[in-house]
């Protein structure tokens, strides 16, 4: 069996394990106040992290080697397992010894922008914010109350298993991607979200958004 086929039946297989839990899993994480602003056609949400980066992992960013932190944001709708809506975001980070600044590359579906700064608090800022990030459509919200997971991790994946994630969410809606159980993208995601591999992180974090309303 190639590997690609292996891929797609592992996740198969475990997929239904993970649906087991998976909404309950969000439910109980801890909440936190996110700030949510609407457009015409999309929900936007903005909250900081920086607890991700504890003492520890603050003096290694200060090593020269490089670090990444992925951020995962799923919608779910209350007592549903799966999530309706899906979107990433990606921030790679290293201290250059020689400038004594940090380098930053931040990916998300507005694309890429690279930053330098000088102070180690702007540069863990930087990296654990979504901004007015698009995280659904308004017509996938219309009806229903719905809250917004989050995960972020530093340190979680290899070079490669990131960029297989992002093809995964890749997405012409803006950002996000609107899921359903009729889509073959369904068990993929959900796999990703629920993340039988938090623990593989150096540091991860998962918390939950506010009730919201339609």
């Amino acid at each position: 069996m190639d590997r690609v086929r292996t891929g797609t039946v592992v996740v198969s297989l475990a997929l239904a394990a993970l649906l087991v839990g998976a909404s309950s899993l969000a439910e109980q994480a801890e909440e936190r106040q996110v700030a949510f602003t609407r457009t015409s056609s999309a929900l936007l949400a903005s909250v900081s992290f920086p607890d991700l980066f504890d003492a520890a992992a603050q003096r290694r960013l200060k090593n020269g080697l490089r670090h990444v932190v992925v951020t995962r944001v799923a919608v779910h709708r209350v007592g549903q397992d799966q999530p309706i809506s899906v979107a990433l975001q990606s921030c790679r980070v290293h201290y250059d010894v020689w400038d004594e600044d940090f380098g930053l590359v931040l990916r998300d579906h507005r694309g890429q922008t690279a930053q330098r700064v000088r102070r180690l608090s702007e540069a863990v800022a930087l990296c654990t914010t979504l901004d007015r990030f698009p995280v659904a459509s308004l017509s996938t919200l219309a009806t229903g109350r719905s809250y917004v997971a989050v995960i972020s991790e530093l340190n979680p994946v290899s070079d490669e298993q990131l960029q297989r994630i992002r093809q995964r969410l890749r997405s012409p809606q803006g950002g996000y991607q609107r899921l359903g159980r009729g889509n073959s993208f369904f068990g993929s995601v959900v796999a990703i979200f629920v993340n039988h591999r938090i623990g593989a992180a150096d540091r991860a974090i998962r918390f939950r958004s506010q009730v919201i309303g339609p």
